[in-house]
């Protein structure tokens, strides 16, 4: 099709031009269906990020870039975007407004519900689909989106550095960004709490997810300290200890739009060339990049009912799923704080001014806490709504100031607040069928799967066998039922229904023998069959 008015061209970066204000069950199963998801990681061997050639990225990553390609050939030092800083926010729409930026790759579906979600949050001033697939247009809703909001930005090349590239100055009216990606929804509220709190340090990342590096276990318990100093990081969530020094900007996070740019301009190119080339890690750059460019000070973290908000649509695809997905952020955790001198190491230049990474720590939530979490943790009392400018905001402040002075059995109505949000807000992704574990989830992923199963020979060979199925008399075909825990059914000779096997498998109440054990993967849809008659 055209190229919609509103799609932004991708020729060349554009100079700064001035920022434009907003344009502004039909059925029901007879069975229950459950799932076991099976994560296959395989530990690959460690590999590290390669040393640039010519004073660039890998020269894979090299040539895979167009000519006239945006990417400098030397990134300029970290301390010349130190000494800029960010620009203070003087217009009011930067205290009114954020500019969200959306990544996206082949999940039109996740992608429309939420646009739909965002667009409805008063907050958005302009949302950004950064589209980096050159072949394919944006399905329908997408760039004529029904808000006005929705402007999609045609990147000529695929790569996850470009998440943080604007391709026009002026389809951005506001210096705070939203960035994530097109499966994470969050209540309005959330994201607005957590942009009033980014708002009062906008020099810092504000995020929700919290992520951790850690040294190896042996090391940690046995090395002497100078080799603990020396040891490799690796990345991990939050353990017992509660610190926490990273976080996640395909998960949701505020940042200023000047680090945008800066990433472009002054990110080593080694660790540019490496995402380009591995498509992985550019969130832990970002977050990394921030922190060195701050005093090694980690994130901000949005409250704790807000981080726990979160809703993630259902996808069978996704960097995450895929094999030795931990053993790679091993690698980028420790080589890119090298590279940025968050870590002296063998990759640190010679010329770079360590700034070790600190580390923060997550409130127990143990005592009740609902509000203040992370680094620099912030009553909301210390807030004054008068100051200010926008009334959704205001209101927002003081509602907040009530429940944070909610005490003793009053709490539980803060949990419950939380629930409702969220609640409402996944409505639509429900019906779809994208809640993992819902119902209407079960319906779409499992059901076609559940029929092609049943038509199975070895699995109906098994449901049938007995003179007392589940159907018998009737004339139908015999249906199985997945316990919603373990994944496995169990058929019960002297009975009609299949029995669930309560955890641990096996135990379940049954009055007969059980003689069907199915374990069910909707991942493939391949089933796994025990028949203890023939063993």
């Amino acid at each position: 099709m055209g190229k919609p008015a509103s799609v932004a061209a991708s020729s060349s970066a554009t100079g700064a031009s001035p920022r434009r204000a907003l344009q502004l069950q039909g059925f029901f199963l007879p069975f229950l269906l459950g799932l076991l998801v099976r994560n296959h990681v395989s530990h690959l061997g460690r590999r590290r990020i390669r040393p640039p050639r010519r004073g660039m990225g890998s020269t894979a990553a090299s040539s895979a870039r167009p000519s006239g390609s945006h990417v400098p050939a030397r990134a300029s030092s970290l301390a010349d975007a130190r000494s800029r800083g960010v620009s203070p926010l003087t217009t009011p729409i930067d205290s009114i407004q954020y500019t969200i930026r959306m990544n996206t790759w082949h999940r039109n579906e996740q992608l429309l519900i939420s646009l739909d979600h965002h667009a409805g949050c008063e907050g958005a001033a302009s949302i950004q689909v950064v589209w980096c697939d050159p072949a394919n247009d944006p399905p329908p809703g997408v760039a004529d989106h029904p808000s006005g909001k929705v402007v999609v930005e045609r990147h000529a090349r695929n790569s996850l550095n470009e998440r943080f590239r604007i391709l026009d100055e002026s389809d951005t009216p506001t210096l705070g960004i939203l960035s994530l990606d097109d499966d994470v929804l969050r209540p309005c509220e959330a994201l607005d709490a957590a942009f009033v709190r980014w708002t009062r340090h906008p020099e810092r990342i504000v995020g929700f997810n919290a992520r951790s590096h850690r040294i190896d276990r042996k090391l940690r318990d046995a090395g002497s300290q100078e080799e603990r100093r020396g040891a490799a990081w690796e990345y991990g969530m939050v353990g017992k200890s509660g610190l926490y020094s990273l976080t996640l900007p395909s998960k949701s996070c505020f940042l200023h739009r000047d680090y945008l740019d800066y990433y472009t301009a002054h990110l080593p190119r080694e660790v540019y060339g490496h995402i380009d080339e591995h498509f992985e890690c550019e969130d832990v750059a970002m977050s990394y990049f921030v922190s060195a460019l701050t005093g090694g000070r980690p994130p901000l973290l949005a409250d704790y009912w807000a981080t726990e908000s979160v809703l993630e649509l259902y996808t069978r695809n996704g960097i995450s799923w895929k094999d030795g997905h931990i053993d790679t952020r091993n690698i980028c955790v420790n080589d890119f704080a090298e590279y940025l001198g968050l870590k002296e190491g063998k990759r640190t230049p010679h010329s770079a001014e360590i700034v070790p990474l600190k580390e923060g720590r997550l409130l127990s939530n143990e005592g009740g806490t609902f509000f203040g979490y992370g680094d620099e943790p912030e009553s909301w009392s210390g807030v004054d709504p008068s100051s200010l400018l926008s009334p959704r905001l205001r209101g927002l402040v003081e509602e907040l100031q009530r429940r944070e002075s909610l005490s003793g059995p009053n709490v539980i109505k803060n949990y419950e607040w939380m629930t409702q949000l969220r609640d409402t807000m996944e409505g639509k992704a429900k019906k779809a069928g994208l809640v993992k574990g819902s119902t209407e989830w079960k319906m779409r992923w499992l059901y076609n799967c559940a029929m092609e199963l049943n038509s199975d020979k070895r699995t109906r060979d098994c449901f049938v066998r007995s003179d007392s199925g589940p159907t018998a008399g009737n004339g139908s075909s015999s249906y199985f039922v997945c316990d919603v825990t373990e994944g496995v059914l169990h058929h019960v000779d002297g009975s009609d229904d299949w029995m669930m096997a309560g955890p641990p498998r096996g135990t379940g109440t049954h009055e007969g023998e059980v003689v069907c054990s199915v374990r069910v993967d909707p991942e493939t849809c391949s089933v796994e069959v025990f028949d203890s008659r023939t063993g």
